[in-house]
């Protein structure tokens, strides 16, 4: 499993925060999130606001679950996004598209 900086410091405050880089060319940075688990500008947007919608659930074993539910626990609900309808996801990709060159 993936802790993110927790892996370095040991520091439970650590547990699944990333270094994150740039937006600069991001069109061309595919895959996205730390892991490379979305493979679209569409899907990291997604993922931010609804992850479920992009995880197959019963292809998780118990571990997998277990980690989720670990970091369900761990966010702080006023960092999160709203929800976005599709229109308002395409507006953004389209915007993250503007900052490649």
């Amino acid at each position: 499993m993936d802790y993110g900086r927790y892996n370095v410091t040991f520091n439970p405050k650590d547990l699944y925060k990333f270094r994150t880089p740039s937006l600069y060319n991001v069109k061309k940075t595919a895959p996205y999130s730390h892991s490379g688990s979305t493979r679209t500008l569409k899907e990291a947007v997604i993922a931010h606001y609804d992850p479920f919608e992009l995880i197959e659930f019963n292809k998780l074993d118990s571990l997998e679950r277990h980690e989720i539910y670990k970091r369900l626990t761990l966010n702080d609900a006023s960092s999160r996004v709203g929800f976005l309808t599709l229109d308002e996801v395409e507006d953004v990709v389209t915007f993250l598209k503007t900052l490649s060159f």
